[in-house]
């Protein structure tokens, strides 16, 4: 991962890479307990959430590194669609659509806490403290830290 100019090398690539090999080996359990996560953080934190955005999309403009990040949401993929979502609508003839919902909303905050992750890791190294509350919702995922 390189800056849009091609030249620098951008800190934060080992990080970076470590988290889409975990992004794309996701089962449908992580994704539930990512959502759960984000879940929770937007609902008891929204202004604090919506701000660190705002300051992690400052950084990333003043650092020039928009690409970078368009590139890593491309690079990760549809990994935010559960397994199961996908099971239901190609297996089931009258799918359960209770089931199908819930699988679509797991969908959804799972989507947008990648989105805030990434964020967070392309401009960790100028705005620690909005993208470690971006990056939050993934410790779900930490093996007992």
């Amino acid at each position: 991962m390189r800056s849009p100019s091609g030249s620098e090398r951008l800190p934060m690539e080992s990080s970076i890479a470590d988290f889409l090999l975990r992004v794309r080996a996701l089962t449908d359990d992580d994704r539930r307990h990512v959502t759960e996560a984000w879940r929770a953080q937007r609902d008891r934190r929204p202004r604090e959430m919506a701000e660190a955005r705002y300051d992690a999309f400052q950084a990333l403009i003043e650092t020039g590194r928009e690409a970078v990040y368009i590139g890593l949401i491309e690079e990760a993929g549809l990994a935010y669609l559960p397994d199961a979502a996908g099971a239901i609508m190609l297996t089931e003839r009258n799918p359960d659509l209770t089931s199908l919902a819930e699988w679509n909303e797991v969908a959804s905050m799972t989507h947008e806490a990648l989105d805030d992750a990434l964020l967070g890791l392309v401009v960790e190294d100028h705005a620690p403290g909005p993208a470690r509350r971006l990056q939050r919702s993934w410790r779900a995922l930490q093996p007992n830290d």
